[in-house]
């Protein structure tokens, strides 16, 4: 992952990865959906509205393939940067988004919360 590097930077890799598909190749990417470590809830208490509506509006705008809107996540989700301090930790969604090719649609297969506002979301690509 490259840090300082955008979205689409980042959705590049992935779609230079795409032919690795053809070969029965699995692209699997790590990262987190919510991840902001100051705002950790050790008494497991239920998600913060903050980190829910980053959550939804996640799982929405990937299972509608809405590239536009994903790619422009710091601009478009609800409380990017609360979500997200550093982006790092969402980088690789578009990675796993770009080598699942053009008008590529996700689907979110598992979704969880962890220590309150920590989004365990695991999405699923072509």
């Amino acid at each position: 992952m490259q840090p300082q590097r955008d979205a689409r930077f980042h959705c590049t890799i992935g779609r230079a990865l795409a032919p690795l598909r053809a070969e029965d190749v699995l692209i699997l990417a790590s990262g987190g959906a919510v991840h902001n470590l100051r705002e950790m809830d050790f008494a497991e208490g239920p998600p913060p509205a903050w980190a829910s509506d980053f959550d939804e509006w996640l799982a929405a705008t990937v299972a509608a393939g809405n590239e536009v809107e994903f790619l422009d996540w710091q601009s478009r989700a609800p409380q990017p940067r609360r979500a997200h301090p550093s982006p790092e930790h969402l980088m690789p969604i578009f990675v796993a988004y770009g080598a699942a090719g053009p008008d590529a649609r996700g689907e979110r297969i598992y979704a969880d919360f962890t220590l309150g506002s920590m989004s365990m979301a695991a999405y699923r690509f072509g």
